[in-house]
């Protein structure tokens, strides 16, 4: 009955997970014709009801659905199966306001926030849904080290929003295990960072074996910086890397220890 907005799917070792939300697309006549953008005709229903769909990676078709809240998940952290159940890490948003200040970037009250990690319990067997807040911190972009995709990981990474009278953009960084223990590190007002990377060390011997790094714009100076932590303790700073110019923030991005030559 609706065209929902999906920008992510989660991804366990059996199974891709499609959460269908509340923001869904209007009519898209105007834009075809080119007298609106696709964002214009985006809206945040808050009457539609978020729907999750499992599809199995082996046969390409739906093999559970589950209804819930209303509400949105732009970006999914990991996933994996336990038993009868599927877990999946994600942001949740109960509205759509980034899109509000993506359309006009340059007013300077308009405030990029994230959303409310959570965690979802999805039993494929008794088609029974939990659900379950994993930190307080507003936050998104999660990552982790990308070995444990679709298995059981331990530690997450998100960009954080942290209320020091500059948080119009992302102005931290969070380190949270599964139980909720969350490390807050809070950026200098005035400087934003986009996604955080995980980077495995060479011959690591545990999962958090490595480094965060973000880049990091400073309002101020007009320039940006690559700051890069202990991934185990990222109150633990281990250099920063200061660049001559300023970088656009980008949004998404893995590590890889290879260079691709440009053809």
């Amino acid at each position: 009955d609706n065209f929902p907005f999906c920008h992510d799917f989660a991804l366990s070792d059996k199974y891709a997970i499609f959460f269908l939300g509340s923001i869904v697309f209007g009519n898209m006549m105007p834009v075809i014709l080119g007298t609106r953008t696709i964002s214009d005709q985006v809206t945040f229903d808050e009457s539609i009801p978020m729907q999750i769909v499992v599809v199995d990676l082996d046969t390409l078709t739906e093999v559970k659905r589950f209804e819930t809240d209303p509400g949105a998940i732009i970006h999914f952290g990991n996933a994996y199966e336990q038993g009868d159940e599927l877990i999946i890490d994600g942001m949740f948003q109960d509205n759509f306001g980034a899109n509000e200040t993506l359309q006009d970037v340059f007013n300077p009250d308009g405030r990029f926030g994230g959303g409310w990690y959570m965690r979802y319990f999805l039993n494929m067997k008794t088609g029974e849904l939990k659900s379950e807040q994993v930190m307080e911190t507003e936050c998104e972009f999660p990552t982790f080290n990308t070995a444990f995709t679709g298995s059981r990981n331990e530690v997450t990474y998100t960009a954080c929003s942290v209320d020091n009278g500059a948080n119009s953009f992302f102005n931290g960084i969070s380190r949270v295990t599964r139980d909720g223990d969350a490390t807050v590190v809070a950026l200098p007002p005035g400087c934003y960072g986009s996604e955080p990377v995980f980077v495995p060390k060479i011959n690591a011997s545990k999962e958090d074996d490595g480094y965060l790094m973000e880049v990091v714009y400073n309002g101020f100076e007009h320039k940006s910086e690559l700051q890069i932590y202990r991934a185990d303790d990222v109150n633990d700073q281990v250099c920063s890397l200061k660049l001559k110019h300023h970088v656009p923030h980008q949004f998404h991005g893995f590590y890889t220890p290879e260079v691709f030559p440009i053809i």
